[in-house]
């Protein structure tokens, strides 16, 4: 989420937490897990769609 917040230019955890209602801070360190609900208004938030919040990961390609 930090590389997110950064590449769309919110400085701070405050800023996208006004911005969502979210607990950025609590997110980003790991004390809490997001779920779709949560994961669903950060990617509303940047205009993203959940396959593109999560594109970032490069997952293997199954093997046939």
């Amino acid at each position: 989420m930090k590389e997110l917040r950064r590449m769309h230019d919110h400085q701070s955890q405050e800023q996208l937490a006004e911005a969502t209602q979210l607990g950025i801070a609590q997110l980003e360190s790991g004390k809490n897990f997001p779920n779709l609900t949560t994961l669903s208004i950060i990617c509303k938030s940047y205009n993203i769609t959940l396959g593109e919040f999560f594109a970032p990961l490069d997952y293997p390609q199954k093997e046939k």
